[in-house]
């Protein structure tokens, strides 16, 4: 029921290309647009069977309940999705990806009208390697 969840989801970047641990992606939620909720929201990773996917944090979502999430300015956010770890500054915000195909849930609990009605678009993952 749309009232107690949505799970927008992809494997598909901006450009259309299927998503792959063999690149670099970044999702970035401007200042104001986190995705709105009453409860709480993450992002979780599958692989191309929709099984979660080992990796060497043991990190298979990340959201605004993770630890150490590290917002910019006005509450912007940007999340990153490789396989490998990005730099140290970003590394609180990185979801690991396995090595080949995959895809992204966006799970948004108890969302709010604009996330239900459509008026609350989730950002596109972007490719930038």
């Amino acid at each position: 029921m749309p009232a107690e969840a949505l799970y927008p989801n992809t494997d598909i970047d901006a450009d259309g290309r299927a998503l792959t641990g063999a690149r670099k992606y970044v999702i970035a939620f401007p200042a104001g647009s986190l995705p709105p909720v009453r409860a709480f929201w993450s992002l979780t990773m599958y692989d191309d069977a929709l099984h979660l996917t080992p990796n060497p944090i043991d990190r298979y979502a990340i959201g605004d309940r993770s630890p150490g999430l590290r917002y910019e300015r006005g509450r912007s956010l940007k999340l990153y999705v490789q396989r490998k770890p990005p730099s140290a500054a970003q590394r609180s915000n990185w979801l690991p990806a396995p090595a080949g195909a995959f895809r992204l849930y966006l799970r948004l609990y108890e969302p709010e009208r604009s996330a239900v009605a459509g008026k609350w678009v989730p950002p596109t993952v972007t490719r930038v390697r």
